[in-house]
């Protein structure tokens, strides 16, 4: 797990869980880099958080950084296409009130993720709102 330090300082939820022999602690910071060599990258619902300069520069330093053979998987909701009703719409108006963040379309994700050197492989829906996208190295 990767957070800022202050965010890690204090892993109580890790701890309650009886899973911190299985997993590690790290601060830093995702903006500048990312730990070397995962075999994938699990980032759960960040880059709505976020505006496109900073996203990208997420999804580059993962690129960057993974093993090979590796995977980025991105959990995010999807902007559909169209006028119908759709949970990500109120998301959106919510991550542009926070910062400059945004629910993204799927071809905004594949634009996203080319710029960061990524090849968008599999987006696959799941029974909540959020859909699972996966990328390799472009």
């Amino acid at each position: 797990m990767l957070d800022l330090p202050q965010v890690v300082a204090d892993a109580p939820a890790l701890d309650e869980a009886q899973v911190t022999d299985r997993c590690q602690v790290i601060g830093g910071d995702m903006l500048a880099s990312v730990p070397a060599d995962a075999d994938a990258y699990l980032i759960k619902r960040v880059l709505m958080d976020w505006g496109n300069n900073d996203a990208t520069a997420l999804l580059r330093n993962c690129a960057a950084a993974m093993a090979k053979e590796g995977k980025v998987i991105v959990v995010e909701m999807l902007m559909p296409a169209g006028n119908d009703p759709s949970q990500a719409k109120p998301f959106d108006i919510l991550m542009l009130l926070n910062q400059s963040g945004r629910i993204r379309t799927e071809a905004e994700f594949r634009e996203l993720f080319a710029a960061a050197g990524l090849r968008l492989t599999r987006i696959i829906p799941t029974a909540s709102p959020n859909s699972i996208l996966e990328g390799i190295r472009a």
